[in-house]
């Protein structure tokens, strides 16, 4: 059991590692890039990568989670699985590129940009690397090399940067930031396949058996997947027909900066999937790091999600500039949805899966799709953008809760009541700074004061209503994840001896 936690936090911690990397990265590459072109073309950049994003999704099959998993596994096998995903992922790859290429005139007038036919054609070649550079990442996650898929996310964002940079600054305005992605991409994908199958050791031909054991593990992910992703890019082309341009660039700035929160709560998931596996032979030891799971994200990820909430405004403003001046209000409704986190939102998907409750999965995802379908076209067609975020986080807490429910069903509930208390210091800390995010002063003094009453009654609350003792073992087993999370560990430890003085705390524990 302490292996699988030791294993999960530091896949986490590395991965979030690399993800930060990453993103602080791709901020520094999409400032100059948004500046440079301004509202009107950066949401040119997002509206021209939504049919690439759909094949991109469409092509995964479930094949990220099923390698991810069968790669972890102890197996003789596994070679096989491997070998046989690489080679059917190749295959789908080739035929989602050449799709985009043949029918980019038919995209771009569903669209309602005809001036992005070119644009999608280049991104033919993004979808064809984009699909084998994720199918690889997928079996190093699921091999444990945590190092290379953190690395794997800072070199391919540093050149795709680089390369979108020099050409935009170099007068190509939209077709440089775009090559960046099919540069990277192609670079990058190349080079990890020959560093994984070096990892990977000896050759296993593809077999059929394998493939189909593959595909009824990941179909039933898929099947709701080949509605739901369509359908989401439905709402999202609903969403660019009735809004402009500035208003998806401005939401494009929203995404940058939710970017992430997303990284993180991806690499737990991430390092959840490839290490639950490790003790599926033990039901009751996977039941407690399921538990335990959503215990610790309901603390992590809130907290997280309401310091992106305090700094957006002064942070966008000044990253971004003052033209971009509802990206602030769309990154604080996104935040909302990760307070989610308690009923259990990051740990259901990966718990499931483990156990192979695949179809189970599905039946969530179908569900969300019925709730999805009247609940974005009344909300998008009345609010626009802003209905938009809004439908998104209904039909997830929809699906979070029905999934809740049968989690339950099945021996493994989650513990409400324990992970609200967890996320409570947050929502006392946000509520403290309200007032300052909504007061209309200086952005000097929301840089300085709103985070600093924000993270401080955050220090002085999670101590006193979490738990000094859970947060001292919390800061063990992050000493044992790296560089990153020693740094966590030493501030943690910090908070509960301020703490301790402040609420005497471990006076009265020894009293």
């Amino acid at each position: 059991m302490s292996g699988v936690r030791d294993r999960v936090l530091r896949g986490a911690t590395l991965l979030t590692l690399g993800s930060i990397v990453s993103l602080l990265l791709a901020s520094i590459g999409s400032i100059i890039i948004a500046r440079t072109l301004g509202p009107e073309n950066y949401g040119l950049i997002s509206i021209s990568m939504v049919i690439p994003t759909l094949l991109m999704a469409l092509s995964d099959l479930g094949f990220g989670t099923a390698l991810a998993r069968y790669s972890s596994i102890i197996d003789p096998k596994k070679t096989t699985y491997i070998y046989t995903g690489l080679t059917f992922k190749t295959t789908v790859a080739i035929i989602a590129s050449a799709t985009l290429l043949i029918l980019a005139p038919q995209m771009a007038t569903l669209l309602g940009r005809p001036e992005v036919e070119g644009y999608l054609r280049l991104l033919s070649a993004f979808v064809l690397m984009g699909v084998l550079g994720s199918t690889v990442n997928s079996i190093a996650i699921g091999l444990g090399l945590y190092v290379f898929a953190s690395l794997f996310q800072i070199v391919l964002t540093a050149i795709r940067i680089v390369v979108a940079i020099v050409l935009v600054l170099a007068g190509f305005g939209v077709w440089g930031a775009l090559m960046g992605h099919v540069v990277a991409w192609s670079i990058i994908t190349v080079a990890g396949l020959i560093i994984v199958l070096k990892a990977v050791g000896g050759f296993s031909r593809p077999s059929f058996n394998a493939l189909r054991e593959l595909l009824s593990y990941s179909l039933p992910l898929y099947l709701p997947t080949l509605i739901a992703i369509p359908l989401s890019q439905l709402y999202y082309m609903l969403m660019v027909r009735v809004s402009s341009n500035w208003e998806i660039g401005n939401l494009g700035v929203a995404n940058n900066i939710m970017a992430p929160l997303g990284a993180v709560g991806g690499a737990i998931t991430a390092s959840l999937i490839s290490s639950l596996p490790t003790i599926l032979s033990s039901p009751q030891d996977l039941r407690v790091a399921a538990r335990e799971g959503a215990l610790y994200t309901s603390l992590i990820m809130p907290a997280l999600a309401g310091g992106v909430i305090v700094v957006s405004q002064p942070l966008i403003i000044t990253l971004y500039g003052g033209e971009y001046s509802m990206s602030p209000v769309y990154t604080s409704i996104m935040a909302l949805g990760i307070f989610l986190a308690p009923l259990g939102s990051y740990i259901i998907g990966p718990y499931m899966a483990t156990i192979g409750a695949t179809r189970t999965l599905m039946k969530v995802e179908i569900l969300g799709a019925i709730v999805s379908l009247p609940t974005y076209v009344i909300l998008v067609l009345n609010m626009g953008v802003i209905g938009y975020i809004v439908a998104g986080l209904v039909t997830t807490l929809v699906k979070t809760v029905y999934a809740l429910k049968i989690i339950g069903d099945m021996g493994a509930p989650v513990g409400v009541r324990e992970n609200v208390k967890m996320v409570a210091p947050t929502v006392i800390a946000l509520t403290t700074a309200t007032p300052l995010i909504l007061a209309p002063i200086s952005i000097i003094f929301k840089w300085i004061l709103t985070p600093m009453i924000y993270a401080g009654t955050l220090a002085l609350l999670v101590p006193l209503l979490v738990g000094e003792e859970r947060l001292a073992m919390i800061a063990r087993m992050l000493s044992k994840t790296g560089i990153l999370g020693i740094l966590i560990a030493f501030f943690i430890n910090i908070d509960i001896k301020v703490a301790a003085k402040i609420w005497g705390l471990r006076e009265e524990r020894e009293g």
